[in-house]
C-alpha cells in the first residue's frame, strides 16, 4: 500500500542524516565532548530514528501483510531499521556523562550495530531490486536465512559490546575485564561476528547460486509502486518501449489502482 505520510518520512530521514553529522564533534578539532550540543546531537538523533520506523510500522499495518512467510528483503529492511535504533539509543547514552562511557567497548558497539545495519540494508535491498538490476530473482528461503542471522549477530555483535561498556570494559583489541559480566560479554560479541560472517557468506552464496542457475523473475514479483516495477525485467534499452503514464505521486503504480487515494500528494 501506499507509504503513510511519505513527505514526513523523507523529512525524518533528512533529519536522521542532519543529526548524524559529527565531523564538528571530534576531538582533533577540539574535545568538545562535554558540551551540551555535543549531549543535544546525540540525544536528538534517537527522534528521527524511532519516528521513521513507527511511520514504517503504520505503513505495514495500514495496508495488506504478506501471507506465510515474510520476503527476505522485508526482513533486511526492517532489520536494518531495528539495528539502527539499537545504534542510535547506544550513542544517545554514550554522550550522557555520567555513564561514562566514551572509551569503553560501546564506542565499538555502535560502530558494530551501525554497520552490520548497512550490510543487512544493502542486501536487504539488493534482493528487492534484482529482478531489475540483475534480471535475477534470488532465493527467498536463502536470503531470509541469510537476513535472520545477520540481525541476530548484529545484535550480540553490538549491543552486548555496549553492555560491556557500562562495566567499563576497555575499548581495545582483545580486551579482558575486570568484571565477569564484561568477559562474558565480550564471548557473546566474538560470537555474534561469527553469525554475522555467516550470514553474510549464506546471502552471497544465495547470490551465487542466482548467477549460476538463473530462473525466470517476473516484470514486478513483488506488486513495487514505483515506475521501474512497470516495465519488463531485465528493462529494455530505453527503459520503457512507449512513455509511460504521467507520474503525478511518489507512487504513480498506485494511482492507476481503482479505490487508491492520495494519488495527487
Amino acid at each position: 500500500g501506499r507509504q503513510v505520510s511519505h513527505e514526513a518520512m523523507m523529512i525524518l530521514i533528512g533529519l536522521a542524516g542532519l543529526l548524524a553529522i559529527g565531523g564538528w564533534s571530534q576531538p582533533f578539532f577540539g574535545d568538545e565532548r562535554d558540551t551540551l550540543v555535543y549531549i543535544a546531537f546525540g540525544v536528538a538523533a534517537l527522534v528521527p530514528v524511532l519516528a521513521s520506523l513507527g511511520g514504517n510500522g503504520a505503513t505495514l499495518i495500514a495496508g495488506e501483510a504478506p501471507v506465510g512467510i515474510p520476503p527476505a528483503h522485508m526482513i533486511g529492511a526492517l532489520g536494518s531499521m531495528l539495528l539502527f535504533l539499537a545504534a542510535t539509543a547506544a550513542g544517545a547514552l554514550r554522550v550522557i556523562d555520567p555513564l561514562d562511557l566514551i572509551g569503553t567497548t560501546a564506542d565499538t558497539g555502535v560502530l558494530n550495530l551501525v554497520a552490520v545495519a548497512a550490510i543487512l540494508g544493502a542486501l536487504g535491498g539488493w534482493w528487492f531490486w534484482a529482478p531489475k538490476t540483475d534480471g535475477r530473482l534470488f532465493s527467498g528461503i536463502q536470503g531470509l536465512g541469510a537476513m535472520t542471522l545477520l540481525l541476530l549477530g548484529g545484535v550480540l555483535l553490538g549491543a552486548t559490546d555496549v553492555i560491556a561498556g557500562f562495566v567499563d570494559t576497555p575499548d581495545v583489541l582483545l580486551a579482558s575485564a575486570d568484571d565477569s559480566l564484561g568477559d562474558a560479554m565480550i564471548v557473546l560479541s566474538m560470537v555474534g561476528s561469527i553469525v554475522v560472517l555467516l550470514g553474510v557468506l549464506g546471502a552471497l552464496g544465495a547470490i551465487a547460486l542466482a548467477y549460476v542457475k538463473p530462473g525466470e523473475a517476473d516484470d514486478d514479483p513483488w506488486g513495487g509502486h514505483t515506475l521501474e516495477w512497470a516495465t519488463a525485467t531485465p528493462p529494455p534499452v530505453g527503459n520503457f518501449a512507449e512513455p509511460p503514464a504521467r507520474v503525478r505521486s511518489e507512487a504513480p503504480l498506485l494511482d492507476e489502482t481503482p479505490g487508491d487515494e492520495g494519488g495527487e500528494s
